[in-house]
This record gives C-alpha cells, sequence and structure tokens, in this order.
C-alpha cells in the first residue's frame, strides 16, 4: 500500500504525473471456486488497504486524464471527461463504503508511505 501511495504521488521529469495501474487480487483456494461462494472469505484490513489505495490511484488517474484524452467537439470531449469522472468517483465511493464496514481507517490508509511515513517492511 505505501509503494502505490508513493508513486502515485510521484512526478517524471518536467512535473508529468507518473501513469500506472493496480489491479489487486486474492488467492481464492479451487474448492470455494467449485462452490461459488467467495463471501466465507472476508478480507483483513491491509487486504482492504492495498484495494482501497489501488481504487484510489485509479480514480485519481481516470478524473485526471478525462478531459485530457477525449476526442470529438467540445461537447463530446466534455460529456466523456465528466462521464469518466463521475464514474471515477463513484467507484471510489463504493469501495470506500466497502473498506470502512471492514474496518479500516481511510484518512490512515490514504497518508501510509507519504512524505516519511511508515513503509511497508
Amino acid at each position: 500500500m505505501a509503494l502505490i501511495n508513493r508513486m502515485s504521488n510521484s512526478e517524471l521529469e518536467g512535473g508529468r504525473p507518473f501513469e500506472f495501474t493496480v489491479t489487486p487480487m486474492q488467492n481464492i483456494p479451487l474448492g470455494l471456486l467449485k462452490s461459488r461462494d467467495f463471501r466465507s472469505m472476508p478480507l483483513d484490513a491491509s487486504q482492504l488497504a492495498v484495494y482501497y489505495a489501488s481504487y484510489r490511484h485509479l480514480a485519481k488517474m481516470a478524473s485526471r486524464d478525462a478531459f485530457q484524452d477525449a476526442r470529438g467537439d467540445l461537447l463530446s470531449k466534455v460529456g466523456t471527461g465528466l462521464l469518466i469522472s463521475l464514474g471515477a468517483r463513484a467507484m471510489l465511493h463504493t469501495i470506500s463504503t466497502i473498506c470502512r464496514k471492514g474496518g479500516l481507517d481511510l484518512e490512515k490508509a490514504a497518508r501510509y508511505g507519504v512524505d516519511g511515513g511508515p513503509t511497508v517492511r
């Protein structure tokens, strides 16, 4: 999580933001795949923190790039940019709600590893 937060706040030469994506995955035993009952494996706080950091970065990147990458006339660009930006915010809101219900302190997770904070070892 600290690595995701640090990279999300990094810039390349010239002030250009460092762009990347992260896809958190969970190890699911084969027996659960057969029974299709994934709810019996709740995520712990550290796993929720990684999901939150990943989706927070994705929402930040989508909102930042939504208007820049849109093509077409002005109305299409604004419409597409607005749709992408709102979708990113809705996705982050949903993930935030899930993480809060799981007991994650979102403010602590957002600061973790940034500006000399604690790092993962």
